[in-house]
């Protein structure tokens, strides 16, 4: 029977744009300002060509309805056509990792957002030795000049974390679902060699050939998308 769970995704975070103070009016914003970076850039290939890989699971998984009708008719033709859906998911998750997706484990999400509370609390005690009481007007102006350069690396530290965290709760969910796939078309195969003595017309050795080829790949694949 197939799923009918919902198809999720996550939306990737902008970083924030920090604009620059302008000392005169007619003063021009720095390139930097107004150009995105090379990383903005990069990203913003890896984004599309994710999103793109998951049309491409989304399609399929619109299929797999189809394929549950089909059980119910033909467990020859549901056979040849789980094999196909197998293919095409197999390519999906192929372009989806070659965008830089992974199967992400509960555990790598509980590292990242462990990091990232570890830099708020380093940041944190940056800005209580900041604001602790100087000897001299010397060592507090020193402290402030510390504090916030250490501030600014901080900031940097866990924007660069938050953007992390975003993109893999989005390879999860992508991965999540197509692992309930995977599991409906296992499903499907199981129904069809169960019915197979009951079908006038039964898969050949061959399609199962086929049909287990197309299966096992695309298990592989996604197994090894880490």
């Amino acid at each position: 029977m197939i799923s009918n769970a919902k198809l999720t995704t996550a939306a990737s975070a902008a970083p924030p744009i920090i604009a620059a103070s302008r000392p005169r009016a007619e003063a021009r914003e720095p390139a930097s300002a107004v150009l995105p970076s090379i990383q903005d850039t990069r990203r913003a290939v890896r984004e599309q060509k994710k999103a793109m890989a998951y049309q491409q699971m989304q399609a399929v998984w619109q299929r797999m309805q189809t394929l549950g009708m089909m059980l119910k008719l033909d467990g020859r033709a549901a056979l040849k056509m789980a094999a196909g859906l197998a293919r095409e998911l197999k390519a999906a998750v192929e372009a989806y990792k070659d965008a830089g997706g992974r199967n992400v484990s509960q555990g790598d999400l509980a590292m990242i957002r462990r990091e990232a509370e570890q830099a708020r609390d380093a940041q944190a005690k940056q800005a209580e030795t900041a604001a602790a009481p100087a000897a001299s007007e010397a060592e507090r102006a020193g402290r402030q000049a510390y504090g916030a350069a250490a501030s600014a690396l901080a900031e940097d530290r866990l924007s660069a974390l938050a953007a992390k965290e975003t993109d893999m709760v989005a390879d999860k969910g992508f991965f999540d679902q197509v692992k309930i796939m995977v599991g409906d078309l296992r499903k499907a195969r199981e129904k069809v060699r169960g019915e197979a003595h009951l079908n006038l017309n039964p898969p050949s050795d061959d399609e199962w050939k086929d049909s287990d080829k197309a299966q096992q790949e695309l298990e592989r694949v996604v197994d090894g998308a880490v």
